[in-house]
């Protein structure tokens, strides 16, 4: 199972917990601990990256829906993901659905390490190929 579908399926069993807790007026907070319970349970993880993984799965799936689809059609990894979340947490929600997506999402993730494609290992965001900055040094050079 991929990053975007665990993050939906996380969403969906707090969408879940939500009905069974109070039909009118759930309490988010009893909401999100006992959906992270849940989460720590079937994953067997520790209580605080459960709540981790629970937080995340919400901002992606209802906060940044495009980042979600960006991660789910493998444009993006997890961890541009959660800098994308992370740096927008102070939007409103109805302005986080609609943050537009870096320039460097157009293009899929590549493998680490393979800068003949134009990304780096340990960059966060696209190199450029070499014949573009070999293009862009001659130009610059006038010839």
């Amino acid at each position: 199972m991929d990053q975007a579908e665990l993050l939906a399926d996380i969403q969906s069993a707090s969408e879940a917990v939500s009905e069974l807790a109070n039909l009118d007026h759930p309490d988010q907070q009893d909401v999100f601990y006992t959906t992270a319970s849940e989460v720590r349970a079937a994953l067997c993880l520790t209580r605080r990256a459960a709540e981790v993984q629970t937080d995340l799965a919400f901002q992606l799936t209802e906060r940044l829906p495009a980042v979600w689809k960006a991660l789910h059609d493998g444009l993006i990894d997890l961890p541009r993901g959660r800098v994308i979340s992370d740096q927008t947490s102070h939007l409103p929600r109805e302005l986080a659905r609609n943050v537009p997506m870096p320039p460097w999402s157009e293009h899929p993730i590549r493998p680490p390490g393979n800068s003949k494609l134009g990304y780096s290992g340990s960059s966060s965001r696209p190199t450029l190929p070499r014949p573009v900055t070999a293009t862009s040094a001659e130009w610059r050079s006038g010839g």
